[in-house]
């Protein structure tokens, strides 16, 4: 075979090809139609928003029909409206604005972009919208933002067209994706469809984002906003914000902003009844948002260091003025109170409901050998011994660790935990050379496989057992039976570093905890989270980078928040200890392991090894 295509399947393949295409292009034109026969239905079921409002009482639509497309209408071609053309890669990439833009997402049915000034007021020209109208479903915002569009009368400064308000085309658009309608477009339609004095106050050019709906980069002041927003809540962002703020601003620098936000003063020229609302829809909101935010720096664990605690002194001030007086500031100092006595300082963990399952001891807790020990205690006690170091590890070390150029170079908690694997890695490896018997030293070598656990002590274990002076001992590997070698594979399957550890990722996203995470595929998640993105964009904060390291953080406080229900074994914690501590940190032990490898079995050419294979199966 040439690899060649037969004439006949290539003409036949063409004519798929051809076939797919026309039917593609007819479905699109068959869309495109829906799409303007719904808006002619309601241009006509609204008359056209100019029509006087007795008329349209005179003349009440018909709502069960409303969603009723007319099939004929939709798919003869005379009379349907060309959609503007959208270039695919443009709408993937471009980022989007929080609100402005609106031209590129709703384009005016007559060629005329809409405005979408947030300074100038303007006078609504959209009849009011009754409250059935108005509705977007909550999904597609947020379960716990309230509808920003129920009761919103929609204005627009241009003159009035054909071209339906925004809230009606957030419903459409809604009822068309349901669940899968793009969130950063509905809050652009309903931050549009509010009155001028009710939009955001930054610059919209201040803020970038995303077509998720995240946001990409902003400005310290957008960010403070939208983390203090009226017209929403973003608890995702909210989270992501203040565990990594620090890697932007001061904790007092924060301060600063939020006492800001909350004390905003109303625009001028507002009608007594627009001031009104002014208060009750956006500054009393922004004030409590403001306050619940004090609030979670102050009692979630991560947030404030013991640095930080300073903060505490200017918080318990903000909050006992008169003009911030209300309950929520009153529980907020009671909350002060407790973070000044230590009562947040700690992470918060669950406690184990269950009695831990009973230890198998040792038979004789004098001078205790390997194994003396039996695997299954060896593994739990090196558990807790790892746990207590891993849920040391803060979220300020993680936004640190990120930027770190040189390992080892600042002394924290991940350096503790990789001194402590490098240290059980040495062990290992030299328990198993001290061995002069190749039997024993491959009763060694079962025994720590059995013991690989965890994914924390699994991975120095098998490091230790991997390295070329144990590998290379092949009168030792002849022993371990195909139990334990299997056993040994399939944890170097668990932790192979191919495709950014896959493998140890799925198994990992497949269990619940307790857990002790291998830390390495952390630490190069931050490196490259740090190498892969700079910190601005545009000149703005790089907040979808901020993003990437949160979710580490908060993958590490999952697996702090439950702990092992083991009991320590006082006699076994002693013998582990004393086994890695007798390891310096930062010393290469790889000659003296190789030449004690050398030592135990030297080289040998094929006419020995062939005569000392067959000595050891009786044939010699």
């Amino acid at each position: 075979m040439d690899g060649r295509i037969p004439s006949s399947e290539r003409d036949s393949m063409d004519s798929l090809v051809v076939g797919l295409a026309a039917n593609a292009h007819i479905t699109v034109q068959s869309l495109e139609a829906l799409l303007a026969a719904e808006f002619d239905q309601s241009d006509i079921s609204q008359g056209g928003y100019v029509a006087p409002i007795e008329l349209q009482k005179s003349h009440p639509v018909d709502i069960q029909g409303e969603d009723v497309v007319d099939m004929e209408l939709a798919l003869s071609r005379p009379g349907i409206r060309a959609m503007k053309p959208v270039d695919s890669a443009q709408a993937s990439s471009t980022p989007y604005h929080s609100s402005s833009q609106s031209s590129d997402v709703l384009p005016d049915l007559q060629g005329r972009s809409r405005s979408g000034s947030l300074v100038d007021p303007v006078t609504p020209t959209w009849p009011e919208q009754s409250e059935s109208g108005t509705l977007v479903a909550q999904s597609a915002l947020g379960a716990e933002s309230p509808d920003p569009l129920a009761g919103v009368d929609e204005e627009d400064p241009s003159p009035p067209s054909k071209s339906p308000p925004r809230a009606a085309a957030a419903r459409k658009l809604v009822k068309l994706l349901g669940e899968e309608a793009p969130r950063h477009v509905l809050e652009k339609y309903n931050a549009d469809s509010k009155p001028w004095y009710l939009r955001q106050n930054y610059d919209p050019s201040q803020i970038l984002i995303d077509p998720d709906g995240a946001v990409r980069a902003g400005a310290p002041a957008a960010l403070i906003e939208r983390l203090t927003a009226h017209e929403y809540m973003d608890p995702t962002f909210n989270q992501n914000f203040l565990l990594t703020f620090k890697s932007f601003l001061t904790v007092d620098e924060l301060f600063d902003l939020l006492v800001s936000r909350f004390s905003i003063e109303a625009p001028d020229g507002l009608a007594p009844a627009e001031s009104d609302e002014w208060k009750k829809m956006k500054q009393k909101i922004i004030q409590a948002r403001v306050l619940n935010i004090f609030k979670t720096m102050v009692t979630e664990d991560g947030i404030l260091e013991k640095e930080d605690m300073g903060i505490l002194g200017r918080l318990k001030e903000f909050a006992s003025r008169e003009d911030v007086a209300n309950s929520a500031a009153k529980r907020l100092l009671i909350f002060i109170e407790r973070a000044q006595r230590g009562e947040y300082a700690t992470v918060k963990i669950s406690p184990a409901p269950l009695s831990p399952p009973p230890p198998v001891l040792p038979r004789s807790c004098k001078k205790l050998k390997l194994l003396d020990i039996e695997p299954v205690e060896i593994a739990r006690q090196l558990t807790l011994m790892e746990f207590a170091m891993y849920k040391k590890i803060r979220p300020m070390e993680c936004l640190l660790r990120s930027k770190e150029t040189k390992p080892g170079r600042n002394s924290d908690n991940f350096s503790s935990i990789i001194q402590l694997s490098n240290k059980i890695a040495h062990w290992v490896a030299e328990t198993v050379l001290e061995k002069e018997d190749p039997r024993e030293r491959a009763n060694i070598i079962k025994h720590f496989i059995s013991t690989a656990e965890n994914y924390s002590s699994m991975a120095a274990i098998v490091s230790g057992l991997v390295r070329q002076p144990i590998r290379r001992l092949r009168r030792t590997w002849e022993r371990v039976n195909a139990r334990y070698m299997t056993q040994l594979r399939d944890c170097e399957s668990t932790l192979d570093t191919n495709k950014n550890f896959n493998n140890y990722r799925s198994t990992l996203a497949r269990i619940a905890p307790p857990c002790v995470p291998f830390i390495g595929v952390y630490l190069t998640t931050l490196t490259f989270i740090h190498d892969g993105a700079e910190d601005k964009l545009a000149g703005m904060i790089n907040f979808r980078k901020r993003q990437k390291a949160a979710e580490v953080i908060q993958d590490i406080k999952r697996w702090q928040s439950k702990p092992y229900n083991l009991q320590a074994v006082a006699s076994v914690l002693s013998f582990l200890e004393e086994c890695v501590g007798k390891y310096s940190d930062g010393v290469d032990y790889a000659d003296q392991f190789w030449n004690l490898s050398l030592e135990r079995e030297p080289r040998e050419r094929e006419d020995e090894k062939m005569a000392r294979l067959l000595q050891e199966s009786g044939f010699l």
